[in-house]
């Protein structure tokens, strides 16, 4: 057995190098997949991929030729069965690359195993191709160590100092500016709300739940709830006077529109405590007519909150989207109470009197008023001089009227102005929106995220690996088969060597009638397919000995 294999050890060798180029492939594409493409030292991964492919199909192709080059022989030893002379060539051409290859491997004269082995070389001229498809690079978001930061709230506190001036050095707070921007920038602002900006140096990055202190607003449509009575002797003749149960009335004939904050509260009794304003709006649609229909009557309502959030920003395109916030319209009055209390015991919460005027704890020393959402342990800070006057003035901002004169109608401010026909659930949320911004922008706190970079990953397609695989596994059988026909026919292993045939060459008489037609190439190839040769062995020697010249019935 030794001997035998011995003068295939150089072919063995080569499949077993094709067979580690993939196995290495394998293995890199294993411990890649799913990561980032590596590179080492200017080397890419896919130059590594495509060596180790070059190389498996080098040293594939090689070992397949010489199980040809050596079935050549085999097709020439049997003095019984005499073959061709141009075989011979056909052989060596097959050995010698794919051209070859085809010819035999289309001829129906030859033996199957030929035609195999014809065929594997052809096949592998797949092995790179196949195994560079492999790896595929898609483009993914992996963690970065950068930062991702968003502007967060857990305590609120915005005052400004009224010196007084004088011999006195007392001053008093007054609410802060950038509080009633923010106010005034969510009235008159119509065509866009406040944004945060978030901390994102990558341009993707993701944050998990987080939560922060801000402004809730919501509107109630409580016109269902009017009373019609007629004034006969109203400013210009009969007019409808509308009544809610609160106590607010609006005559159509005076007025085209009402808002005011001081009257008790319809819908939202819950928030009370958690409430900034509370205001009822009473308007009609048409100015300067007498209008006997049902005014547009609103309840809307802004009050503290704590609002969770999640946010994305994907390629530069910030999205943020709100999940709860505490409390709300549905959370029960109790709960809702239960939440909220001043961190001193010897203060009371701002306090909303039975005719909805709000009375004023004012205490100056900078305490604050905590809530704590059910089932949280995190507290947030409202300072209680910031609550009070901040409600204080923004009540006082939100009460006005429109008259209905078509002619002298005017608003008594502004603000009554931006109200008119805006009275709704997208005006009052955009002030509280407008006011949420502020109050995250000015505390420097922030909610930390996850920063994503954009990289080209390892992803594998290993269904393109059968290809290689079949191909190497029956470049391993073809050689193995040609090594046992050799050994059971006691073949010497000549393979693909030229020096057998120039050695053991043809008989003199074969020799002289094939050259007497040359010297040119194409007339020794036809007269090459009129003679029959077979290795013949004599007491001294092995001889290609061809048969008489022109039998053709010898080559079918």
């Amino acid at each position: 057995m030794h001997h035998t294999l011995l003068p295939w050890m150089s072919e063995i060798g080569g499949l077993l190098v094709s067979l580690i180029c993939v196995i290495a492939v394998i293995a890199l594409l294993t411990t890649y997949s799913g990561h980032q493409v590596p590179e080492w030292h200017g080397v890419t991964f896919n130059f590594v991929i495509a060596a180790l492919a070059q190389i498996a199909h080098a040293f594939m192709i090689g070992p397949l030729g010489a199980a040809l080059g050596q079935l050549k022989w085999s097709w020439f030893w049997n003095e019984a069965q005499p073959r061709q002379v141009s075989d011979f060539q056909a052989y060596d051409k097959a050995s010698r690359g794919v051209v070859g290859a085809a010819s035999v491997f289309f001829s129906t004269r030859l033996r199957p195993a030929t035609s195999i082995g014809a065929l594997l070389i052809i096949a592998t001229l797949g092995i790179d191709p196949f195994l560079q498809g492999i790896p595929t690079y898609p483009i993914v978001l992996v963690p970065s160590d950068a930062t991702a930061k968003i502007s967060i709230a857990t305590t609120y506190d915005d005052l400004g100092v009224n010196d007084q001036g004088g011999d006195t050095d007392e001053t008093v707070p007054i609410l802060g500016l950038g509080t009633k921007g923010a106010f005034y920038s969510g009235v008159f602002n119509t065509t866009s709300s406040a944004a945060i900006a978030p901390l994102c140096p990558t341009r993707d990055c993701t944050w998990n739940e987080y939560s922060s202190i801000g402004v809730c607003g919501t509107c109630a449509d409580v016109a269902s709830l009017l009373n019609q009575t007629i004034n006969e002797e109203g400013y210009d003749g009969p007019s409808a006077i509308w009544t809610l149960p609160n106590g607010m009335y609006f005559d159509s004939g005076l007025y085209q529109m009402l808002v005011n904050s001081t009257y008790p509260t319809m819908k939202f009794n819950n928030l009370q405590e958690y409430s900034v304003v509370d205001i009822t709006s009473l308007s009609l649609g048409t100015m300067g007519t007498l209008n006997f229909a049902t005014p547009a009557a609103f309840e809307c309502i802004l009050h503290f909150c704590v609002q969770t959030y999640e946010a994305s920003v994907t390629r530069g395109v910030f999205q943020e989207r709100l999940i709860s916030s505490f409390p709300n319209t549905s959370t029960p009055a109790q709960e809702a109470q239960a939440a909220i209390k001043p961190s001193s015991p010897n203060l009371t919460l701002p306090d909303v009197q039975p005719t909805g005027v709000v009375y004023y704890n004012y205490d100056f020393v900078n305490s604050y008023v905590t809530i704590r959402p059910p089932g949280s342990s995190k507290e947030y800070q409202i300072g209680n001089d910031t609550f009070l006057l901040f409600r204080e003035w923004i009540q006082q901002t939100l009460t006005g009227e429109l008259d209905s004169n078509a002619e002298t109608g005017r608003a008594t401010d502004d603000i009554t102005q931006a109200l008119y026909g805006a009275v709704s659930n997208g005006f009052i949320e955009r002030i509280a929106n407008s006011l949420t911004a502020q109050m995250r922008g000015i505390t420097g706190e922030t909610a930390n995220g996850t920063t994503y970079s954009v990289v080209a990953v390892v992803q594998p397609r290993w269904g393109w690996l059968v290809y290689p695989l079949i191909v190497l596994a029956l470049a391993l059988g073809f050689v193995v088969a040609t090594i046992i026909i050799s050994a059971k026919k006691r073949m010497p292993t000549w393979k693909s060597n030229v020096l057998p045939g120039m050695v053991f060459s043809l008989d003199t008489a074969t020799s002289t009638a094939i050259a007497a037609r040359g010297p040119r190439l194409s007339a020794i190839e036809k007269e090459a397919k009129r003679h029959l040769i077979a290795m013949s062995r004599d007491d001294t020697q092995w001889t290609l000995v061809g048969t008489k010249h022109g039998d053709r019935s010898r080559l079918l």
